[in-house]
């Protein structure tokens, strides 16, 4: 049996105050199509974390005047004491987790 992991578009964070991005939104994407399913929800780091860990694969999408952009993958981090997080894979001018929408 194969088993399909999900995709996901994240688009906007919230980074606390140590520079690390603490919550996000993000939404589901048919992979094929380019199209968001379902409704933007609101995650903390560590569920993001939690997903990469499993499988799933999370884009970041910046938000630009012609539409949206697809930007590099994040992935998952491990602090110090143990904590979860995420962070991008690369580190592209314009196209870094404080270029995206903050919240």
């Amino acid at each position: 049996m194969v088993t399909t992991m999900a995709l996901y578009g994240l688009t906007s964070v919230h980074i606390n105050n140590h520079g690390r991005v603490a919550r996000v939104v993000m939404q589901g994407v048919n992979g094929a199509t380019n199209e968001w399913l379902g409704q933007p929800a609101e995650f903390e780091a560590d569920e993001v974390a939690n997903l990469i860990a499993l499988g799933d694969e999370v884009f970041s999408i910046f938000i630009v005047p012609a539409g949206t952009v697809l930007g590099p993958k994040f992935r998952r981090v491990e602090y110090e004491h143990g904590a979860e997080g995420i962070e991008l894979e690369q580190d592209i001018e314009g196209r870094r987790v404080q270029d995206l929408v903050l919240f």
